[in-house]
């Protein structure tokens, strides 16, 4: 008898493989995807970014794979958050009082703080951070009135969240000690028989009793300055 030979030929099975998209912020997965083939077939996965996502750091845009019998083939590819930004605007208002004479008071002073507003697009989550300080304030000069103090400047601080406007300052002025003198005068001789003089605060008025050698008294109503 001869010997035979016989030639078994094997072909490659249907094979499949997992793309699982990783939030590695949170360690949840986003999706997944299938790619079928056959075993020991190679091919490139051209990755497709989710809404609201980007790529986390190393991770390339597209993964070379090759099917295997197992699962040892999957394809995990790794997301970060995207991050949207934009810019805020907040105020400080600086109003200037002057106790007793609204009409004096200066003019407010309204100041501006840019922020740089980052957004987490996942989460919704956002950090705000200042470019700069409200800036300090000298209180302007009212003749005849001291203010309370100058204002000082505030350095804010980066908050979660969209940032509001800072809390009014207010300046107070109150009225200096202030005197004025009465002469009095002899309009015959035009000098001076006497003087008195009177204390009080700035814008006060107060209240002199004069008298005459042959008249009764009366009351003159005198505004310091």
């Amino acid at each position: 008898m001869a010997d035979s030979q016989v030639t078994v030929h094997y072909t490659a099975n249907d094979a499949e493989l997992t793309v699982t998209y990783v939030d590695d912020v949170t360690g949840d997965t986003v999706t997944t995807a299938k790619l079928t083939g056959k075993t020991d077939g190679m091919g490139t996965y051209a990755v497709t970014t989710p809404a609201h996502y980007a790529l986390a750091d190393g991770q390339s845009g597209s993964v070379n794979y090759t099917f295997a019998a197992d699962d040892s083939d999957n394809v995990t590819v790794h997301l970060t958050h995207a991050v949207g930004h934009s810019t805020a605007t907040t105020t400080r208002t600086v109003n200037y009082v002057v106790t007793g004479k609204a009409e004096l008071n200066p003019q407010s002073v309204t100041q501006s703080l840019t922020w740089n507003v980052a957004t987490d697009e996942v989460t919704g989550t956002i950090t705000a951070t200042p470019q700069g300080e409200y800036a300090g304030v000298t209180s302007p000069t009212v003749n005849g009135y001291t203010a309370d103090g100058d204002v000082s400047a505030v350095r804010a601080t980066a908050t979660t969240g969209m940032p509001g406007d800072a809390a009014d300052v207010t300046v107070t002025y109150a009225a200096n000690p202030a005197t004025l003198t009465v002469r009095y005068v002899d309009d015959v001789t035009g000098e001076q028989v006497t003087s008195a003089t009177l204390t009080g605060v700035t814008d006060g008025t107060v209240r002199t009793t004069c008298r005459h050698r042959r008249t009764t008294a009366w009351l003159m109503d005198s505004p310091l300055r």
